[in-house]
C-alpha cells in the first residue's frame, strides 16, 4: 500500500486513540511476559529444590538459575544498540519476544540444571532487549497527554504477570506453567507484527511520508503537521556541549561522544544511573525471588505462599491506583516521596529481623509488624520508585542517544540485578548476617537516592520531549 493511500485512512473528525491504545496494550503484554519470567523463581524453586523434584537442584544450582536471568540481560544491549537505529523499533520488538518463547520451550524440555540456566539466560536476554527498547518506543509513540498514564498502565501488567504465576504455578507445576508462558509469548509475537513503526525513527532515516502516515494512524486524524514539525525539531535540535567550541560534537559524530559531551545527555545519563540503581536495590527484587523464604523467617500465622499471593495482589492494586496520580501529581514528587516512605518501612523491617536474629528479645508475638511492613513497603514503591523510572527513561534522552543510553543502562541493570539476586542469600544465610543486613542496605539506598532526586531531578509531567531536552540543557 502506498504512503498516500495510508494517509487519512485511520482519521476521524475528533481524532482517535485506538491505535495508540493498541500499541500500548501490545507493549503491556510484553511487560506481562516479563512479569511471568521474573516471578518464575519464587514458586518454581520451591518445587525444584524439593526431594521429589523432577529436575533436582542443589542450593548452589538454584541460586545460579536465579542469577542467570539478570546475567542474560547483559548480552542484549550489544545487539539492541546495533539494530534499533538501523532496522527500526518494530523489528527490534520481534527480537525481544521470540527469545521468551524459546525460554519457556527449554523449561518444558529441561531435565537438568544447565538447561534451566540456559532457559533463564534466554529470558534475561529478552528482558534486556525490552528494557532497552520499550522506553524508546513508548516515548516516541505515545502522545504527551497519555505518555504517563499509558506507561503506568503497562507497568501494572508486570504485577499481573507476577500474581498470575504466583497463583497458577504452584498448582500446575513447572512444566505446565512453561507451556502457558509459551502460548502467551506466541500470542504477543503475533500482535507485534502489526505494530506501527516509530515516527521518530522514520524521520531519522528520511521516510517523511511514512512518518506522517504513521502519525495519522496513531492519532486518528488527518492533520498532524504540527506534531510532525515538532518531531523534526526535536531530532534536529542539539544540546549544549561541555567541550570547547572547537571540539564540539556535530551531527555526524557517534552517539557515544554525544552522550558524554552534550550537557543535557550527560545530566540525563547521570539521573538514569541513579534511577536504575534505585529500581534494583530498592528491595523488591529480593522479595520477589525469595518471598516464601522471607515470609517463613517472619513466622506469622499466614503461610509463606499465601503471604506471597497477598503481596502480588497488593502490587496490582497499588500500581493500578498509581495510574490515576502520575499525570496529576507529577513524576518528581511521587518518586521522592515513595523513596523516603519505603525506606522507613524497610528500616523497621530490618530492625525487627535484627532483634529476632541477633538478640534474645522475643519479637515473634509481633510477627504481624514485619509482615505489614513488607506489604506497606511494596505499596509505597509502586507509587514512585517502581513506576516512575520507566516513564522517565522514555522521556529524558534525546532521540539520537536513546538506544545507546538505554543499552548501557540495561548492562548496568543486569550486573546490579545479578549481584543483588546472588548476594541476598549469601549475606542473609551463608554468611550468617540474617535478613536484617540486606534490608538495612535497601533502606539506606532508597533514602540516599531520594535526596539525589530532590536536588537534581526536573519535572517532566505535561512537557513535550523537546521541552524536556531544553530544560536538561539549560
Amino acid at each position: 500500500m502506498s504512503e498516500d493511500s495510508e494517509r487519512g485512512k485511520y482519521s476521524s473528525p475528533g481524532g482517535s486513540k485506538t491505535w495508540e491504545y493498541f500499541t500500548a496494550a501490545t507493549c503491556a503484554s510484553g511487560v506481562f511476559l516479563i512479569g511471568l519470567s521474573v516471578g518464575w523463581s519464587a514458586p518454581s524453586l520451591v518445587e525444584l529444590i524439593a526431594p521429589n523434584s523432577t529436575i533436582p537442584l542443589t542450593v548452589d544450582e538454584a541460586t545460579s538459575v536465579t542469577a542467570a536471568m539478570p546475567l542474560g540481560t547483559i548480552i542484549a544491549p550489544f545487539l539492541c544498540v546495533f539494530i534499533v537505529d538501523r532496522f527500526g523499533r518494530k523489528k527490534t520488538m520481534l527480537t525481544c519476544i521470540i527469545p521468551l518463547a524459546i525460554s519457556w520451550l527449554l523449561t518444558i524440555l529441561a531435565k537438568e540444571a544447565i538447561v534451566l540456566i540456559v532457559a533463564r539466560l534466554s529470558a534475561g536476554f529478552a528482558m534486556g532487549m525490552m528494557t532497552c527498547l520499550f522506553p524508546i518506543y513508548q516515548g516516541e509513540i505515545m502522545s504527551t497527554e497519555l505518555r504517563g498514564s499509558l506507561g503506568a498502565a503497562g507497568f501494572v501488567l508486570l504485577y499481573v504477570g507476577l500474581l498470575f504465576i504466583y497463583v497458577v504455578a504452584p498448582r500446575v507445576g513447572v512444566r505446565v506453567m512453561a507451556g502457558i508462558g509459551f502460548a502467551f509469548s506466541l500470542a504477543t509475537t503475533a500482535a507485534a507484527f502489526v505494530l506501527p513503526e516509530s515516527p521518530y525513527w522514520l524521520i531519522m532515516v528520511g521516510r517523511l511520508g511514512q512518518a506522517e502516515a504513521t502519525l495519522e494512524k496513531l492519532r486518528g486524524k488527518s492533520d498532524v503537521s504540527n506534531e510532525l514539525e515538532l518531531i523534526k525539531l526535536t531530532i534536529k535540535e542539539k544540546g549544549k556541549s561541555i567541550l570547547p567550541e572547537d571540539q564540539e560534537v556535530d551531527g555526524k559524530q557517534n552517539a557515544f561522544k554525544k552522550l558524554f559531551t552534550i550537557r543535557g545527555n550527560l545530566k540525563a545519563f547521570g539521573l538514569s544511573v541513579v534511577l536504575v540503581w534505585m529500581l534494583h536495590v530498592c528491595g523488591l527484587g529480593s522479595v520477589l525471588i525469595y518471598g516464601p523464604l522471607i515470609f517463613k523467617a517472619i513466622g506469622s500465622e499466614i503461610s509463606p505462599m499465601s503471604a506471597t499471593v497477598i503481596f502480588g495482589v497488593l502490587q496490582i492494586m497499588s500500581s493500578a491506583a498509581a495510574i490515576f496520580v502520575v499525570d496529576r501529581l507529577g513524576r518528581r514528587p511521587l518518586l521522592i516521596t515513595s523513596g523516603i516512605v519505603s525506606s522507613i518501612f524497610l528500616a523497621i523491617l530490618s530492625a525487627w529481623f535484627y532483634f529476632d536474629e541477633h538478640t534474645d528479645v522475643n519479637v515473634k508475638p509481633f510477627a504481624i509488624v514485619p509482615l505489614c511492613c513488607v506489604f506497606a513497603f511494596v505499596m509505597a514503591l509502586n507509587f514512585g520508585v517502581l513506576l516512575v523510572p520507566g516513564i522517565l527513561l522514555s522521556e529524558i534522552f534525546s532521540t539520537d542517544v536513546k538506544a545507546l543510553a538505554n543499552s548501557i543502562n540495561t548492562i548496568y541493570t543486569g550486573l546490579v540485578s545479578a549481584v543483588v539476586a546472588k548476594a541476598y542469600l549469601l549475606v542473609a544465610v551463608s554468611w550468617g548476617y540474617g535478613h536484617s543486613a540486606p534490608f538495612l542496605l535497601f533502606a539506606v539506598s532508597n533514602f540516599i537516592c531520594s535526596l539525589v532526586f530532590l536536588k537534581w531531578l526536573p519535572e517532566t509531567k505535561g512537557k513535550t520531549l523537546l521541552e524536556i531536552q531544553r530544560e536538561l540543557n539549560a
